[in-house]
């Protein structure tokens, strides 16, 4: 899945370069997976990402949880803004 994601947001970033767009937003992201003929695949994108969020948030959380219990401070560590 990564190295699709990876191809996809090529192709993304290529047309943003093209454009002199300085950033690549879902917009590109879903251009490119038409341009591509995965015009479908957009569902499944946003899935994988809304789950790897999921769990990014769900890692530090936990972090958080398990510094503070050792009784180290967590702003310490830069993860304040991550749990948010």
């Amino acid at each position: 899945m990564l190295e699709f994601m990876s191809f996809v947001i090529g192709e993304a970033s290529e047309k943003c370069q093209r454009e002199k767009q300085k950033t690549v937003n879902r917009d590109d992201v879903r251009w490119a997976l038409a341009a591509l003929g995965f015009d479908e695949g957009w569902t499944s994108v946003r899935l994988h990402l809304g789950q790897t969020l999921l769990n990014e948030k769900k890692f530090y959380r936990t972090a958080v949880l398990k510094l503070t219990r050792i009784g180290l401070d967590h702003g310490e560590f830069n993860l304040s803004e991550k749990v948010s």
